[in-house]
């Protein structure tokens, strides 16, 4: 990139610093003459609300979201506050568009007719620009988060990408104040001036200076807000500021032309934003939610002297609302990041598309993204509403350069809740920088019986935490969260080892998708256990950047005096080809213990408990307990499946949904699970096999009994044999009715 070329084009020079400049003259506020206001209502979300939806206004939708703009009638008589194009702040009356909306639920209705949008009398947030104001006195909305912008070539001020807030009165209102400070939608404005088009009289002219070390941090998570959700999951997005306390201006220009978001500006370098939701449960930090990367596009540069444009400058903050950060406009996959150096090439990339040109054709939202949680951060519903547990929101800017990625990212705690919508509360003690991870292991100072190792392999960070903990069967569970933060040469194994005569159970593995084709499988050896991408394709779940994957075992030995080095290995070409990290695990007296085995079987489905706890079966189908300790197991078949049977060494021990056991030794037990209303499948039988459904079992075409085969099909009130059904000569059939197998 020609650096000096494309910062002449917008009348910077480089090499001079903020500040340096000669001052200008003091500036008058810059007079309003007209604006445009643009509103983006999520849909979803307000039928989630039980709100309907009026506008007068010409509207468009595309991906769930309805626009409406609305120009201002006159006479305007709000001033700008902008030296030098730096916005400062607004003075003088309200913007009174022509037409409006109404919203109306089963309760009442709210006109937004003749509606007025004010500055804020009484800020919601620190960035809290806007309120709209109703004819009747209500405050439904606010907007903040503005991304404030002179265009000297227009002669317009602009405040674009806000976030549309609902108030925390109008949240009592509609009976979800837990949904006070969600963003409903965005709002734009633009505003034509007095002045003529060219440079904003006053303030400085702030230019780039790049010399120094790059140190953008994290500092607020404003909120969290749902997008859209079905039965099954929930996509959302968090407002986020940040702010640049190094000595060098960080380069903040947009990916791909046209960018389509309301300005000129350079295409070049960038940061990313990325975003997680992790949940502490049952003492184990897991990541439940990870979005794809957001490309910035815009530095608001507030809190200093300098113009929102495409350099981020020191001592300048900058925020993104949820509309941004949950926009496909904006969104691409993590792939296309080289997450150690922040480089990123638009050329072939996800927006650049077909032809290949270095030319936007992806467009964001609508047809051309039909899946509402593609690309988006999101979770499943199941995992959202763990009772007791803790959730966390985190975002990290990965800034190319920065000097320190840690304090580029932060966590805030938030409270999952639904009624007839989603809503995310986040606690009131603000953002903590730093990982997540290190909320449930802290690595400056482990609590007892845990670790954590931060890795600088110098050409990114990982970090791998550890836990264990005694169990009432006096055995240990151990649990290990491996982070990879920007290594982008991925991981696909991960082993820790133990010594002779270590007994293992309640193996586990998750990586935060529900693609179970890509998950680790364990391999256990005498000396160690051994987690590593699926057979055949090494590089399918491997574990990439900004990504945490868990594991976990049970031990019949306590933890070893001095932590084990456990081994990592990498998936991709260079050295070194495996890395390695102290870490807590078994090596300590080792407890006499039995193991219980849980092995379900049959055509059916279902789950199995214990208690003592232990047994969860699936995934957790096996368990460590002392001798002579009594179990009770209770199954409990899905929907269309029943219970028929305990069997233990091929013989049938209870039908009960509760079996009793003593681990007076090694047990297996098998809860037999079978389809209440079975059809088999064609084949050919040719040994003694039974055949069982709880209610009807239906054979028919290409179901075989062959010349050697005895096959029984015993079901609870019927066995229908339909056109096709065959028996060879010499081959024997059973038929049997059991009601007893009646769920």
């Amino acid at each position: 990139m020609d650096l000096r070329r494309l910062l002449g084009a917008v009348g910077l020079t480089a090499g001079v610093t903020c500040g340096a400049t000669v001052a200008q003259p003091a500036a008058e506020p810059l007079e309003v003459t007209g604006a445009e206001i643009a509103l983006e209502l999520n849909r979803h979300l307000l039928e989630d609300l039980g709100l309907e939806l009026v506008v007068r206004a010409p509207v468009g939708e595309a991906g769930g979201f309805v626009r409406a703009v609305f120009p201002v009638r006159p006479p305007v008589t709000m001033r700008i506050r902008a030296p030098g194009g730096s916005f400062e702040g607004l003075e003088g009356g309200a913007l009174r568009p022509q037409g409006g909306f109404e919203l109306i639920w089963r309760e009442g209705r709210q006109s937004m007719h003749d509606f007025e949008l004010a500055p804020a009398a009484a800020p919601a947030s620190g960035s809290t620009l806007f309120e709209l104001r109703a004819a009747d006195g209500a405050v439904p909305f606010f907007l903040d988060s503005p991304h404030p912008q002179y265009l000297a070539e227009l002669g317009q001020f602009v405040f674009l990408n806000m976030d549309l807030r609902l108030t925390e009165s109008f949240a009592r209102r509609l009976g979800v104040p837990q949904l006070a400070g969600a963003a409903l939608g965005s709002a734009d404005v633009r505003s034509g001036l007095a002045a003529p088009p060219g440079p904003a009289p006053g303030g400085v002219a702030c230019v780039p200076d790049f010399e120094g070390d790059v140190d953008v941090e994290l500092t607020g998570i404003t909120g969290l807000t749902p997008v859209y959700h079905d039965d099954d999951r929930v996509a959302m997005a968090p407002a986020v500021d940040l702010h640049n306390i190094g000595p060098a201006d960080v380069e903040w220009y947009r990916p791909i032309e046209p960018d389509g978001l309301g300005g000129p500006g350079i295409v070049g370098p960038h940061p990313f934003l990325v975003t997680s939701l992790f949940r502490l449960a049952d003492g184990v930090m897991q990541q439940i939610g990870r979005a794809d990367v957001k490309h910035a596009f815009f530095a608001a540069n507030s809190g200093c002297e300098c113009m929102g444009a495409q350099i981020l400058f020191a001592g300048c903050s900058d925020l993104y609302g949820a509309n941004t950060n949950y926009n496909r406009m904006n969104l691409a996959p993590r792939d296309e990041v080289t997450a150690s150096t922040g480089t990123w090439l638009s050329n072939g990339s996800h927006f650049d598309g077909h032809p290949v040109d270095d030319f936007r054709h992806h467009q964001g939202e609508g047809s051309s993204h039909p899946d509402p949680f593609e690309h988006r951060l999101t979770a499943a519903a199941d995992d959202l509403l763990t009772a007791g547990a803790r959730y966390f929101i985190e975002a990290w800017y990965v800034t190319p350069g920065d000097i320190d990625i840690f304090n580029s990212m932060g966590r805030r705690e938030v409270v999952p809740q639904f009624t007839s919508a989603w809503a995310f509360p986040v606690n009131d003690l603000g953002v903590t920088q730093g990982a997540t991870l290190d909320a449930w292991i802290d690595p400056v100072a482990p609590p007892p019986g845990s670790s954590a190792t931060v890795l600088d392999t110098g050409e990114g960070h990982l970090e791998l935490a550890a836990r264990s903990a005694a169990l009432p069967s006096g055995a240990y569970r151990y649990d290990f969260g491996l982070m990879n933060f920007d290594f982008d040469r991925r991981i696909r194994s991960f082993a820790v080892p133990y010594p002779a005569g270590v007994e293992l159970a309640s193996v586990g593995f998750h990586d935060g998708d529900a693609d179970p084709a890509n998950d680790w499988q364990a391999s256990i050896t005498a000396t160690e256990i051994v987690w590593a991408t699926p057979g055949g394709d090494p590089a399918l779940g491997a574990l990439d950047w900004g990504t945490l994957y868990s594991f976990r075992f049970d031990a019949n030995a306590a933890p070893a005096a001095a932590d084990p080095t456990a081994t990592l290995g990498v998936l991709e070409a260079g050295s070194p080809s495996q890395l390695t990290a102290f870490s807590k695990g078994p090596g300590g007296s080792l407890i006499s213990v039995h193991r219980l085995d849980v092995t379900p079987a049959g055509s059916g489905l279902g789950a199995v408990t214990s208690t003592p706890a232990g047994i969860g079966c699936a995934p957790d189908c096996d368990e460590l307990y002392a001798p002579g300790t009594p179990v009770q197991l209770s199954a409990v078949a899905d929907p269309g499946s029943a219970l028929i049977r305990w069997t233990e060494g091929g013989a049938t021990v209870g039908t009960a949904g509760t079996q009793d056991t003593l681990l007076d030794m090694d047990r297996n037990l098998v809860p037999v699970f079978e389809l209440c209303e079975r059809q088999l499948p064609a084949q050919t039988v040719s040994d003694a096999e039974t055949f069982e459904a709880c209610d009807v079992l239906t054979a028919g075409a290409g179901f075989e009994v062959g010349g050697t085969g005895d096959a029984t099909l015993r079901a609870g009130t019927r066995v229908a044999l339909t056109n096709g059904f065959s028996v060879a000569l010499d081959g024997e059939l059973a038929v049997e009715i059991d009601p007893s197998l009646l769920p």
